[in-house]
């Protein structure tokens, strides 16, 4: 059994020029993002390059860079231009000063060599499949399973190969390759390691002495796989030792020697039964025996270790038998072997479907993490464009539906506070001497509780600690837009004085005329603080407004004090009244009905508004501009078209019409029935309950308005860390631009005259 020689390469730093070409493409800011990826395909490379063990630790270990490293490469040919492209867009920058070099597996001193990432790729990949083959090669065959795992690696083995020429090839359009990577090369590998694994089939079928006609037809389909081998080396004379070729046909003689004597065996018993047939067996018989010459002749021309004696002796055993008896009983003439029937072959090995992907799946969870850095990596003016289509992602499609939802929930919750629902629709049990009006009906102890666990449970009292955190983030965002402000204003003034002072030498397009949209952003982001303000100063009006002894109530009272409270307090005349009045009754039901029915259309709602939100912000625009680089704005437009907000503005608007409006009538028509039963009730202890119920509701709400600033804060100041970032790129190159100007009309004052 022959493993693939695996290809050797030197050592390649690949950190330096990597990360030159991340600074002058991407910017030095994004080059720093991607220092530890960079650090680890350089390591990976250099683990690569070191020689292939083959023990068991050192071998695995060898393996899994090689994998690790593939799954690297796939992500370096996303944002690493290793080829010179036909185009003149700023893709076709390249990475500079890396070329990979290997060696020939058949041939150690001759070198393929190309700067394609594609070919690396290819040379990583015939490894692995190397690997398979020295796996299954070394395998110990003595134990079934030893077998069946030798037999299973040389699939893999020829899976990998024939991968590698059917669609890995294809894109090595530069560079010097070598023979093992030709179409003959690795057609060659793949139908070796296919013969080696039929040949093991047929090893272990004659081990369990299965039928003779199927050990003939599985013989000659291994000859047949190494006729193919044979064949594909006999292509690369020139480029191959001629033992690779001499070994195929061999081994072609050896296997087809067994298959012609399997098949002998097979009809032997049939013709002596018959007596008849001696002949044909005969021949057969001779055909075998002359194979195996053949076999021991190009054993001596290639140096082979011949290993046919065996086979050989039963052979002649079985024709001298037949020789015999044909020669003193049967007469029969012996025709020639080309009046011999074909044998008849089959085939119980195939080469395992494989693709990269699944090569390098192990590994999918650890490169995620750096696909999603790479992401983000883009040129500067890339990310300026990204950048500007989160702003307008905020104020046009995100921002809009926050307004609108924010405005409805308010409308709806002080609707329902001012009527003091849903407590005052809440079924009263007929009292018993206004017992009952002395407990906290559960649905409003329910919503105390749900008050007192907002604010990760510092409820109310946390609230306005929270809104107090609001104010120090908007400040924040406030600093960091003066300062993305003050660093464009200050870099324009000192470009200015530069104009000033060397006029028409100062020959560098002013900043105030640079196409960027820096101000742009900033003022759109401005606008939305200051929208935010004005809503953290309403939700701050809002807590303050709540009664301070409402407030205690709701935060700090138990149930039991909330009751001796009540009770302090006059009870509602007539309650019990109420509900034996059909009519009553019948609209106080109703009410509930639309009360519920309101709440849970505004939950509905506020799904259908997060899941809006996460669509749009979830969504990273960096890889579908990279694409669209010759049109940046018609792409940013096409994916803020892609997030149109008019359907969910259509849902929160509808609440109003469907939900609030019908709920007010059905209120209205239940007051006015109870106020014409009872009168209106002042000070009592329903009106109490009214009071807690909708304090807390209006806690609850605030809680959410807070925690929804808070999301909105952190949102902005990311896009602002982002454009500082963009900005600070931006001044950066302008100023090192300036001093190499600067530098060149200096040193041009202080050289002597003509030069």
């Amino acid at each position: 059994m022959l493993g693939v020689t695996p290809k050797v390469t030197e050592k390649l730093d690949l950190v330096k020029p990597l990360t030159t070409y991340c600074e002058e493409y991407y910017g030095p800011e994004e080059a720093k993002n991607v220092t530890q990826f960079l650090s680890l395909a350089n390591s990976l490379r250099a683990e690569v390059a070191s020689p292939m063990s083959v023990d068991g630790a050192g071998f695995s270990g060898h393996v899994e860079n090689l994998t690790r490293y593939l799954a690297v490469l796939n992500l370096l040919e996303q944002k690493f231009n290793f080829e010179r492209q036909a185009d003149k867009s700023p893709a076709s920058s390249t990475v500079k000063g890396v070329k990979f070099q290997w060696s020939d597996s058949f041939k150690a001193r001759s070198m393929g060599e190309s700067p394609s990432i594609a070919y690396e790729r290819a040379c990583v990949l015939f490894n692995l499949a190397a690997a398979k083959s020295i796996k299954a090669r070394d395998s110990d065959r003595s134990s079934p399973e030893g077998q069946k795992a030798a037999i299973t690696e040389f699939q893999a083995a020829a899976g990998m190969f024939a991968m590698i020429k059917d669609n890995v090839l294809a894109q090595l359009v530069s560079g010097r390759t070598s023979a093992d990577l030709s179409n003959e090369g690795l057609s060659l590998c793949a139908s070796l390691m296919l013969a080696q694994a039929q040949a093991l089939v047929y090893e272990k079928a004659v081990k369990d002495k299965l039928n003779r006609g199927l050990l003939s037809k599985l013989a000659s389909q291994t000859g047949n796989y190494y006729h193919t081998a044979a064949s594909f080396a006999g292509q690369l004379d020139a480029e191959m030792h001629c033992s690779w070729k001499g070994h195929c046909h061999y081994q072609e003689m050896a296997f087809l020697a067994a298959a012609n004597l399997q098949a002998a065996l097979n009809e032997k018993p049939r013709v002596l039964e018959k007596l008849e047939g001696f002949g044909p067996l005969i021949a057969r018989l001779r055909y075998a025996k002359s194979l195996c010459d053949q076999a021991d002749a190009l054993a001596s021309e290639y140096k082979l270790i011949r290993d046919v004696d065996a086979l050989r002796k039963v052979i002649e055993q079985e024709l001298a038998e037949l020789e015999k008896d044909n020669n003193t009983v049967y007469l029969e003439v012996v025709p020639d072997k080309s009046s011999l029937s074909p044998l008849a072959m089959i085939s119980l090995v195939k080469a395992t479907p494989i693709t990269v992907n699944s090569i390098i799946e192990p590994y999918a969870a650890e490169m995620k993490e750096y696909g999603q850095i790479l992401d983000n990596l883009a040129p500067a003016n890339v990310r300026e464009k990204a950048q500007q289509y989160k702003s307008l992602l905020e104020s046009q499609v995100v921002g809009p539906v926050d307004e609108a939802f924010s405005q409805m929930t308010e409308l709806i919750n002080d609707a329902l506070a001012e009527r003091g629902l849903p407590s005052a629709v809440q079924k009263q049990a007929a009292d018993d001497g206004d017992a009952k009006d002395v407990e906290v009906p559960d649905s409003v102890w329910l919503n105390l509780e749900k008050a007192r666990l907002t604010n990760s449970g510092a409820g109310p009292l946390g609230l306005k600690a929270q809104i107090d955190a609001l104010d120090q983030m908007s400040q924040a965002a406030e600093h960091s837009i003066t300062k993305c402000e003050d660093q464009l204003r200050e870099e324009a003034q000192e470009d200015s004085r530069c104009h000033d002072r060397f006029g028409d030498r100062w020959n560098r397009t002013p900043s105030d005329q640079v196409p960027h949209s820096f101000f742009t952003q900033l003022q759109q982001y401005r606008e939305k603080l200051n929208l935010a303000n004005e809503t953290n100063a309403k939700l701050r009006r809002k807590v303050d407004a709540i009664d301070a002894g409402v407030f205690d109530a709701v935060s700090k009272k138990t149930k039991e004090e909330l009751e001796a409270d009540l009770r302090s307090t006059s009870a509602t005349p007539g309650q019990s009244r109420l509900a034996a009045d059909p009519k009553i009754e019948a609209a106080r039901i109703r009410c509930a009905e639309a009360v519920d029915y309101l709440q849970a259309e505004l939950a509905n709602v506020k799904e259908e508004v997060e899941s809006s939100r996460q669509n749009a912000l979830q969504e990273n625009p960096t890889p579908s501009l990279l694409q669209r680089q010759e049109d940046l704005d018609a792409a940013v437009q096409e994916l803020l078209a892609a997030h149109s907000n008019t359907s969910v503005l259509e849902s929160i608007q509808s609440l109003q019409t469907r939900c609030l409006e019908p709920m007010i009538a059905s209120f209205n028509e239940w007051n006015s029935a109870v106020v014409a039963k009872i009168g209106q009730a002042e000070n009592s202890r329903q009106g109490k309950l009214h009071a807690w119920d909708s304090a807390a509701t209006a806690l609850i709400t605030s809680s959410g308005e807070a925690s929804e600033g808070v999301a909105f804060f952190s949102r902005l100041l990311d896009y602002l860390g982002q454009i500082d970032q963009q900005i600070g790129d931006y001044v950066f190159a302008r100023t090192e631009e300036k001093n190499g100007m600067l530098r060149n009309l200096q040193g041009s004052y202080g050289a002597p005259h003509g030069q």
